[in-house]
């Protein structure tokens, strides 16, 4: 059995995407920073990440555990405003295994305004490093609307890494009419811890 623990150092980190649907004018934006302290407190912002349009600030604290499997567990609650006013209830688990990894975040947004725009979205990737600058693998995101509308998107990822940057690239649908791209840029960095 592993012992859970929690991370020993600061980190902080930006992550920015760029959807280009078939549409060029609905092209989309998003952005994320994140802070966790060396206790496993984490909180995120969020703009035109949950809904378009929306602001979200995000809390909760991260877990870590394993050696030969590395696993981490970041439950969150949050609130939203903007487009879209409710609170947002979050879990991200990511795993490592060799150079193999798999991350998801879940979440359920609950609308102050109308019960009906309430919704449950779920991103999905695993892959493979092929070396420690290049990444490849598959991912699906669905988003489940209360009144059971719903949207399904598989695809592939690939991309880049060097240092503290990461640079993803996912095709979903990519050989019917709903095709799209999403490309990442994102930093992290951590902080050693000062003693007095």
């Amino acid at each position: 059995m592993m012992l859970l623990k929690l991370n020993a150092q600061m980190s902080a980190g930006i992550e920015q995407y760029v959807s280009f649907p078939r549409s060029v004018s609905e092209t989309g934006y998003s952005a994320l920073s994140f802070f966790e302290s060396d206790k496993g407190w984490y909180s995120e912002i969020r703009y035109n990440y949950d809904e378009t349009g929306a602001i979200s600030i995000n809390g909760g604290r991260s877990y870590s555990f394993g050696k030969k499997v590395s696993l981490t567990f970041k439950p969150m609650v949050g609130i939203v405003v903007g487009s879209f006013t409710g609170l947002n209830f979050s879990l991200n688990h990511e795993a490592e295994w060799g150079r193999l990894f798999y991350s998801t975040n879940i979440q359920y947004m609950r609308s102050f305004r109308k019960e009906t725009n309430s919704f449950f979205y779920s991103w999905f990737e695993t892959g493979y490093s092929f070396s420690k600058n290049f990444f490849a693998g598959v991912s699906v995101q669905a988003l489940l609307f209360c009144q059971l509308a719903q949207q399904f998107n598989k695809g592939f990822l690939f991309g880049f890494s060097s240092g503290k940057w990461s640079f993803p690239v996912y095709f979903f649908e990519p050989f019917n009419q709903q095709q799209s791209i999403v490309a990442g840029i994102i930093f992290n960095t951590e902080f050693k811890k000062f003693n007095k």
